[in-house]
Parts: structure tokens; C-alpha cells; sequence
């Protein structure tokens, strides 16, 4: 009898077990099917034109899930601004969507105007640095497309000597061969002083002169963040949210308008 009643509680615990394994296991399911697993696929969730699963939306979605609701699950729900009910924020989002639908808005996956920020950890002169490298889509043939470095940022970039001294060459230079210019340009920590007046610090060409000199070094990529000006009027964020949850994946982190064409 005691044998009988241990195996029907073993029994039970081994079903009880096996139910929330099941559940836990469709539960995951769902979260990975619900996530935005790649950018692209942000994309065409964003454009009305991919179910959870990858598959063209059909007239089954279409009368369940308006585009209105699926542009809504691409925000940050973990945002402090929409979990406290921020009105100012939650109207802009509410009127975007309504902008989005109303006027039929689509965005161009293939566009320039989408620019990725990409964060990455380099060795600067033996040193660990953080780097922003800033890519954009570049069309090199109709049916050709490439990423391409448009702009870098980093303090370490910024490191020219700056004195007060007023360099110059003198209005009499050229009589005297430019002798003065040799010795001139022998103040490598200076020799920028000798530029013209509308001379800019070009931080993309100092990135690569490191990169070919070796000063350069890059380890591994951070972060991605998508800056998104595609959509008239308005600027968007998109950028990768790692959590056991459906909102997850590439979501829309931030929402303003944008007034410049």
C-alpha cells in the first residue's frame, strides 16, 4: 500500500512536471517568435509586410493584427516615459502611428537616410579606447548596395596640441623661395596652424591614417543603434533590447519629430 501511494504521488509530481515543462517550453516559443530577432526584420514588420514567422502577411493577419497595433509592439515598452504614462510622449507616439497609417508611409530598407552607430572597443596606441563609427547605405550600381563609413567619433580623435602662438607665413614668403616653410612644417604638433582659414579637422581621415600607421586597432563591436530619418517629419531610434520577454529584440528606443527635409 505504501509502495502504491509513493509511485501515485510520483506519478502526479512526474505529470505536475512535465505540464510546466510544456508550458514553459511554448511560452519560450512564443517570446522567440514575437521578438525581432534582426533589424531587416524590424524593417518589414515596420512596412506592413512580414507576419511573427517571416511569411508575407496574408488576409488571416491582415484580420486579426492592424498595422496601427504592429507599429505599436516595435516601441520600447520598458521605456520609463511609457510605463509612467508619460502623455507628451505617449501623443507623439500615438500620432506618428497615425501619421504612418493615415498617409501610408513605408520605409526604404535600402535607403541612405538610415544610419547605423556602431560602438566598438579599439586599442589606441596600446591604450582601450571607444570608438563611434557611423555607416550608411551607399547604391554603387542599380542592383548593387553597400555599407559604407560615412563619419567617426572619439575624444582620443580630438588630442591636437593647442597654442595660442599665431603662426603664420609671411606676406614676403614666396621672395625669399618659401624658405620659411620647411621649418614650418618640421612643428608636426603645429603644422595644422599653417592651413587656410576655413581648414576643418576631418575626423574620418585621421581614423584611417591611425588605422594604416597601426596607431589603430579595433577589437570588437558593442552596440548597434539605428538612426532613422527616412520617415518625413519625424526622426526614430532603433536599437537591440536583450530580455526574456515578446517586447523585445530591435525596437523603436526614442521618437522625434524632425522639421529639416
Amino acid at each position: 500500500m505504501k509502495k502504491l501511494l509513493l509511485y501515485f504521488i510520483f506519478c502526479i509530481f512526474f505529470s505536475s512536471s512535465l505540464q510546466s515543462q510544456i508550458i514553459a517550453d511554448k511560452n519560450i516559443e512564443k517570446i522567440y517568435g514575437i521578438k525581432v530577432k534582426q533589424f531587416n526584420e524590424f524593417l518589414n514588420r515596420f512596412n506592413y509586410k512580414t507576419d511573427f514567422k517571416g511569411n508575407l502577411i496574408d488576409s488571416v493577419f491582415l484580420s486579426k493584427i492592424s498595422r496601427a497595433y504592429y507599429l505599436k509592439m516595435l516601441f520600447n515598452e520598458e521605456d520609463t516615459r511609457i510605463e509612467s504614462k508619460n502623455t507628451d510622449y505617449l501623443n507623439r507616439i500615438n500620432e506618428f502611428i497615425t501619421d504612418v497609417t493615415t498617409s501610408e508611409i513605408f520605409m526604404n530598407k535600402y535607403s541612405d537616410r538610415i544610419i547605423a552607430e556602431v560602438k566598438s572597443n579599439i586599442n589606441y596606441k596600446g591604450k582601450k579606447k571607444e570608438v563611434y563609427i557611423f555607416l550608411n547605405q551607399e547604391i554603387v550600381e542599380p542592383d548593387m548596395l553597400k555599407w559604407v563609413i560615412s563619419d567617426v567619433d572619439a575624444d582620443f580623435l580630438y588630442e591636437i596640441k593647442i597654442d595660442t602662438t599665431n603662426r603664420f607665413l609671411s606676406p614676403s614668403s614666396n621672395e625669399t623661395n618659401f624658405i620659411s616653410l620647411r621649418r614650418a612644417l618640421k612643428e608636426k604638433d603645429f603644422a595644422y596652424q599653417y592651413a587656410h582659414k576655413d581648414f576643418n579637422i576631418d575626423l574620418l581621415s585621421i581614423f584611417f591614417y591611425e588605422i594604416k600607421t597601426g596607431n589603430i586597432k579595433v577589437n570588437q563591436v558593442n552596440e548597434i543603434t539605428y538612426h532613422i530619418f527616412d520617415i518625413p517629419g519625424w526622426y526614430i531610434t532603433v536599437r537591440e533590447f536583450n530580455r526574456d520577454t515578446e517586447n523585445s529584440g530591435w525596437l523603436i528606443e526614442d521618437l522625434k519629430k524632425n522639421s529639416e527635409k
